[in-house]
């Protein structure tokens, strides 16, 4: 890791964004960012007008277009291909950055040079916090989360705090590249979901650590993709969930959520309703650590 680091800029990052089907949202996202950042984003096979939106109005963007729906992570990795910056931001394209979040959090990077990644305060357009940083998850801290979530039941004191964290959300992350490339990037067997807290795992065994900046504010349309496809994203959760489990946790924990999803969907999965099946098989796999593609 870095001894010394110099003030960072914004003409030193490179905006990562993966996009499919975010025509109604992308150009506000696009619109949001500080020139001079190198912009690169992938469209994951999108049916909609997202690459022409892009094409036609944003010209000094680098626009990507993949031919299948890669994923999140994968379509991160091959964004991060073609950076030439030395820090990168992950960017949801359903968000908008307000004013100077990005120096806020690039100057994370010169107070604490051990730091790998930094996530913002994440607001939705109601002006409700998002939880977008927290624990690493368990059978516990999950059901604290979902508690939290359903509830918006967040406390805004501990949200206005600086902090170093477990994980910070994908939906916007800022990585110095150094630390993005020790990792080797996102672990493509995560499709959707997790994926960016194996990362800050990951991170953290590498001796990187990971804050919140609150005074970094970033507007999100929360799953604005994911509305479009219910069922298949409540499969890509559970299987990204099993595979988290299976390469991070201990076996009791992997056994329980097993035991859990099998006792949740069961009779779902008897009665072939909407994704029940899918997630019933997943639950039925062997609990051996890996966290391979299914």
């Amino acid at each position: 890791m870095s001894e010394i680091f110099e003030t960072p800029k914004t003409t030193d990052l490179s905006i990562l964004i993966v996009c499919w089907n975010s025509a109604e949202t992308i150009a506000a996202c696009l619109g949001s960012l500080p020139q001079g950042s190198e912009v690169i984003v992938v469209d994951n096979a999108s049916t909609d007008a997202t690459v022409v939106l892009v094409r036609e109005n944003f010209p000094w963007v680098r626009l990507i277009e993949s031919k299948i729906n890669l994923g999140f992570g994968s379509g991160c990795n091959l964004a991060a291909s073609h950076a030439s910056r030395r820090n990168i931001l992950l960017l949801n394209p359903d968000t908008s950055l307000s004013e100077d979040c990005l120096k806020k959090m690039l100057a994370v990077f010169e107070k604490n040079p051990d730091c790998g990644a930094v996530g913002p305060r994440v607001m939705d357009f109601s002006g409700e916090i998002e939880l977008s940083w927290g624990r690493f998850p368990s059978i516990l801290a999950e059901r604290q989360r979902r508690r939290e979530q359903r509830g918006k039941n967040l406390n805004r004191d501990l949200f206005s705090v600086p902090t170093q964290v477990d994980w910070a959300s994908g939906a916007c992350l800022l990585l110095r590249f150094e630390a993005w490339e020790a990792l080797g990037g996102f672990d493509e067997n995560f499709f959707l979901y997790f994926e960016d807290l194996d990362l800050c795992a990951r991170l953290k065994k590498l001796g990187w650590s990971v804050f919140y900046e609150p005074s970094a504010v970033l507007n999100h349309e929360r799953g604005h993709s994911s509305r479009k496809n219910l069922d298949r994203v409540a499969v890509w959760y559970r299987e990204s969930q099993i595979r988290y489990y299976s390469k991070h946790l201990p076996f009791y924990e992997r056994l329980f959520l097993h035991l859990y999803l099998t006792a949740k969907f069961f009779f779902p999965a008897l009665a072939k309703a909407g994704p029940a099946r899918s997630i019933f098989k997943a639950a039925l796999a062997p609990l051996g650590p890996g966290g391979s593609k299914s």
